[in-house]
């Protein structure tokens, strides 16, 4: 993290995570922009921002990702079909990994995706509750980013423990 990474604040600063951010961010030397307060706009501060860092909640999440799925079993024949394709040899990836934006299938189906959270995310950090191991593997393979997921109360000391990345 440096002077070059984003962050959009949208979370409650009445909560100890997004203050914790805020403050690893300072320190790091980052740039915070704030959303405009209307969070049903948030996506157009997203997009004016374009994020490096994005913390989020696992609920923001599954409705990006069961919006993807929904976008997916609607298209038809071959579009679904290279999605399909892409998603198996990226994942392979993922799995080993390997976690990127600048392959060949980032550039013909993942792109349009990753420019909802701005295109330039390069990590996530997600809290308040457990992810699905699914939806945690289909961010990380359509968003081409790290996704740390962490666990602490916003009473005591916000983040407790974190995952590793990869």
């Amino acid at each position: 993290m440096g002077p070059s990474d984003r962050y959009l604040s949208y979370l409650p600063l009445a909560h100890m995570f997004e203050r914790c951010c805020q403050a690893i961010i300072i320190v790091n030397g980052a740039r915070i922009g704030f959303f405009r307060g209307d969070i049903r706009k948030v996506g157009d501060d997203v997009a004016l921002l374009k994020p490096t860092l994005f913390v989020t909640v696992p609920r923001l999440l599954n409705r990006i990702y069961d919006k993807i799925v929904v976008e997916v079993e609607k298209a038809k024949g071959l579009k679904k079909a290279i999605f399909n394709y892409a998603f198996k040899k990226k994942k392979s990836d993922v799995d080993k990994g390997i976690v990127k934006k600048t392959t060949l299938w980032d550039k013909l189906v993942f792109q349009k995706m990753q420019a909802r959270l701005g295109g330039e995310v390069r990590m996530m950090l997600v809290s308040s509750a457990p992810m699905s191991k699914d939806v945690l593997a289909f961010i990380r393979v359509c968003f081409g980013c790290w996704v740390i997921e962490a666990y602490g109360q916003t009473e005591s000391t916000a983040a407790i423990t974190c995952t590793i990345a990869g």
